[in-house]
């Protein structure tokens, strides 16, 4: 038929996405909260692989991964639930979810029947689905529809593999609909026998929906209602449609009683190293992603209610509730920055070097059990043995700051995986060839992992917690600390660095993501929950 049902009862699937990841788990109920005042009842969210699995058959649900936690939070304020388990779920999000682990593996093929992959996927649906298995509708719990892949028909038509990825579901105990999504250009041959397909799209829905109608003989759903878009570095600010565009093709969707989901409701912040980045190739030209996911989205970053938000809630015709108050911000003045210490003064914090005759990807590192490096910057020293006239870099990914003299120091920064298109298996980051001096290879490399894990981190605070500046370098890559004073319980805010070129930036220990004076993004969005009443430490890499 042409509606859905859920326990013999018709059913309107009203969504909109949320990503737990993506915002502090103390602002989850609020965040939910709006979604609930604006007439929804579904959520959806992705599941980001790289963050459960972070090295290979270690898994993590804690803290702001207890997706346990947010889907019963979700059914507590009358939510049922769409999950997207991926393996690949695209979203903006650093190489589409995956961990970069696999491209340990020089032979990788992601997203394919390749063995060392499906492994890979087993493994991760074997740590996963355990832990919203009996999460499912017909166990009681919110989840009622279950995503096969991500547009996949926007990277390949094997269908040997997506029924792998279906099949992987089903073995697990996955009972509840099984969906696919696609957009134009993979919505006729990204399915898999069995499986629901959804559409994703911006505009045209009438048209759109109709092809969706003559593929299938099924209830229609808008898996993503893109409510705005997302920002690169170097680009101005997206705002791709008008409000009158968005409302307009809202009601469109529900002209043609299609069921729907926003993509995104509240986006959220992509902290840490975990924007991702898009390839034109046409130009070949690289594109990272911002650290907001603001995404002009109806709920803004900061979880704050948009005119968007309030045009489009004016076309839901339940009776609705009171729309929760948005948090207090608060300008808490400048920080001075008052101690300091050069990145290279930090080397010994790290674990021990590498040492290679050639240079080699952060992923063929071996480190962490041979599975590389994941995140963050690769240092690669050479000692000279004479002066040299000029230096040459093969295939630099993605920005290096060479420093020359009787050792040649070569910092990379990781500035995010591409994830989306075609060059997945490519997206290894580092010196992916050789470096030439005097027209010949130099050979003999030792290779620091500048990751910036938690140990090393909390070495750097130790140190610079003195107040004295730590070296006597100058214009190199240096990571500086200065202390806000909190008087009351601390209140959300944003820190904008003016005047600074690129880097990243920690609050009490937290990575809260990169800045870039080229913009559009100036300023980083601090929740609350990462503040506390006293000293707050502000740790500033600036590159």
């Amino acid at each position: 038929g042409k509606t859905f049902t859920l326990l013999d009862k018709p059913i309107h699937i009203r969504s909109g996405a949320i990503h737990y990841f993506r915002v502090v788990p103390e602002y989850w109920r609020d965040r939910l909260l709006k979604m609930k005042a604006f007439g929804l009842n579904t959520v959806e969210t992705y599941v980001p692989w790289n963050l459960h699995e972070p090295v290979p058959g270690q898994f993590d649900y804690t803290g702001i991964l207890n997706v346990r936690k947010f889907i019963l939070l979700a059914q507590e304020l009358g939510f049922y639930v769409i999950l997207r388990p991926g393996p690949y779920i695209c979203a903006e999000w650093e190489f589409g979810g995956m961990p970069s682990w696999l491209l340990s593996d020089k032979n990788m093929q992601v997203r394919s029947t390749y063995k060392p992959f499906k492994d890979a996927v087993n493994r991760f649906f074997d740590g996963f689905i355990p832990e919203i298995k009996s999460l499912q509708a017909s166990k009681g719990g919110p989840i009622i529809a279950v995503q096969v892949e991500n547009e996949y028909g926007s990277y390949g038509s094997d269908e040997e593999y997506m029924q792998f990825i279906r099949d992987a579901l089903i073995n697990r105990g996955i009972v509840e609909l099984l969906v696919t999504s696609d957009n134009s250009e993979g919505i006729k041959h990204g399915g898999a026998p069995g499986v629901l397909k959804t559409y994703n799209f911006q505009g045209h829905a009438k048209s759109h929906l109709s092809i969706l109608e003559r593929l299938q003989d099924a209830p229609s759903i808008v898996m993503e209602f893109w409510s705005g878009w997302f920002d690169h570095w170097g680009e101005k600010n997206h705002q791709v449609h008008t409000i009158a565009h968005v409302t307009n093709t809202f009601k469109d969707i529900l002209d043609c009683d299609a069921s729907f989901n926003f993509y995104v409701f509240h986006g959220g912040t992509n902290f840490g190293f975990m924007n991702g980045a898009n390839f034109i190739d046409f130009f070949s030209y690289y594109l990272p992603t911002v650290t907001s996911y603001d995404y002009d989205a109806p709920l803004s970053e900061a979880g704050d209610i948009t005119e968007k938000y309030m045009e489009l809630r004016k076309i839901m015709i339940d009776k609705l509730p009171e729309i929760p108050p948005s948090s207090k911000k608060f300008h808490y003045g400048n920080i001075k920055m008052d101690s300091s210490i050069a990145l290279l003064d930090t080397l010994p914090y790290l674990d021990k070097p590498v040492t290679l005759s050639k240079v080699v990807p952060m992923e063929f590192l071996p480190i962490r059990n041979g599975t590389g490096q994941s995140y963050g910057y690769i240092l690669y020293r050479h000692k000279l043995a004479k002066p040299i006239s000029n230096l040459r870099i093969e295939g630099i990914r993605d920005f290096a700051i060479p420093q020359k003299g009787a050792i040649v120091d070569i910092l990379v920064e990781n500035c995010g995986r591409v994830n989306f298109g075609s060059i997945l298996n490519t997206e290894r980051k580092g010196i992916l060839g050789s470096v030439y001096a005097n027209m010949k290879e130099l050979k003999g490399w030792t290779i620091f992992s500048l990751d910036f894990d938690t140990a090393y981190v909390n070495k750097v605070r130790n140190t610079l917690k003195g107040g004295k500046t730590q070296s006597n370098r100058s214009f190199v890559p240096s990571i500086y600390r200065g202390e806000l004073e909190i008087s009351d319980n601390p209140y959300d805010s944003f820190l904008t660095l003016e005047g600074w070129g690129k880097g990243i930036c920690f609050i009490n220990g937290f990575n809260v993501g990169r800045y870039w004076k080229i913009g559009p993004q100036q300023s980083l969005y601090i929740p609350a929950p990462l503040l506390k009443k006293g000293k707050n430490e502000v740790l500033a890499i600036s590159e």
